[in-house]
């Protein structure tokens, strides 16, 4: 009998300090739950994409998590502790927010979806190479290979946006984790609004 206790005590200790364990890893999941308008009235069946905000679009690093608004324009979606960027459409997909947050532990009250916008760009650089354009924790990215080569993303929720240059390192043939083979050029900045396309150029 006092084996048997024994035995339940030390399964109950090990399940409590596995549940620490996973709390302090940030291995436990936290809620985000939020409204979406659009034209002012609930968007249905929007698409709530989450990305990390540390997602990187070629190769994909991560994945994201999906879900949909129901008839009211209410989604919640079980996100981790990490930070993410809220990409949202319209079932259209001609309307949409970028919207970060700090954690997945969230409650917004609205997300007004508007008309996307769009970015084209010129690279302007010394040498022609495989390179990709793109933006950290977002579905955003398009390749270039010449010296002076234009670029486009299309379908950007306004937002004051980065824009990343990435090089294939030297000696390397494929792309893989940019980590490891990929060298980063300073971001520039530039600002997504309804219905418009911002022109940058690029000079690494």
């Amino acid at each position: 009998m006092k084996r048997m206790f024994f035995i339940l005590c030390l399964a109950l200790f090990t399940a409590l300090l596995v549940s620490c364990t996973d709390q302090l890893a940030g291995n436990s999941s936290e809620i985000t739950n939020g409204y979406c308008f659009a034209s002012a009235v609930p968007a249905d069946s929007a698409m709530v994409v989450a990305y990390p905000n540390n997602y990187i679009p070629f190769p994909s690093s991560g994945a994201p998590e999906t879900t949909y608004t129901d008839k009211n324009g209410h989604f919640s979606i079980q996100l981790g502790h990490t930070g993410w960027n809220l990409v949202i459409y319209d079932r259209y997909q001609t309307r949409g927010a970028f919207f970060p947050l700090p954690s997945g532990d969230s409650t917004i009250d609205t997300i007004v979806l508007v008309n996307v916008g769009a970015v084209y760009g010129i690279v302007n650089d010394t040498m022609a190479g495989d390179r990709c354009i793109g933006v950290v924790g977002s579905p955003f990215y398009a390749r270039i290979t010449g010296k002076t080569d234009t670029f486009s993303l299309a379908k950007m929720p306004s937002f004051n946006y980065l824009i990343n240059l990435w090089r294939l390192s030297s000696g390397v043939s494929q792309w893989g984790p940019p980590a490891m083979n990929t060298t980063a050029v300073r971001p520039t900045s530039v600002t997504i609004r309804p219905d418009s396309t911002a022109t940058i150029i690029i000079n690494p």
